[in-house]
């Protein structure tokens, strides 16, 4: 019963750090650097202490990266298809989409080191049913974009979205039992859209 209790106080803080780390970096700093391989930095800086507790925690969170024979193909292919796509419908220099690409790279090994490595295995101590589990990770990763979500014009629809992504990275976590198919996929949602 008590790693339960620890688990719970341990999602409670994965969840208000990463909040208040989104706040501080991507909501107030990030904005006021203007553009640039500067905000490049600041992004991957944010994203970096946004991962720092799955690496921290007690016990140690589990981080398999999942690896099979066909999954860093896969992760590659995935992630190459979307740079590709960017740079043919997306911006016009090859730096611009190389600054996108940094960014969706942090974003993405970032959240998903927090979502699908810290919070997912705590998440598993807590919660018996995988089910149950992909849910609230979809919902906690949801709610994290929220200060993203205000922003766009389409809020509910990003909203949803952003809910069934976080629910299909965790079942990839699940069922990949690691976190490369995930990461790799976040990235190129990121990168392609």
């Amino acid at each position: 019963m008590q790693h339960r209790a620890r688990a719970a106080s341990q999602i409670m803080f994965l969840l208000a750090w990463a909040v208040g780390i989104s706040i501080v970096f991507l909501g107030a700093v990030c904005p006021r650097v203007q553009g640039g391989w500067v905000s490049v930095v600041t992004q991957v800086l944010a994203y970096g202490l946004i991962a720092l507790p799955a690496f921290l925690l007690r016990p140690p969170v589990d981080l398999p990266l999942g690896l099979t024979p066909r999954v860093p193909v896969v992760a590659a292919v995935l992630i190459v298809a979307a740079t590709v796509f960017r740079g043919a419908f997306g911006p016009a220099s090859l730096s611009d989409v190389l600054q996108h690409v940094a960014r969706s790279v942090s974003a993405g090994v970032g959240e998903e080191l927090l979502f699908r490595g810290a919070l997912f295995s705590r998440l598993r101590m807590l919660i018996g049913s995988a089910v149950l589990q992909d849910l609230v990770g979809g919902l906690s990763f949801a709610g994290f974009h929220i200060p993203v979500v205000v922003i766009t014009h389409d809020a509910p629809v990003v909203l949803a979205v952003t809910f069934a992504l976080g629910v299909l990275f965790s079942i990839l976590r699940r069922l990949s039992r690691g976190l490369l198919l995930p990461v790799a996929l976040h990235v190129a949602v990121d990168i392609s859209g």
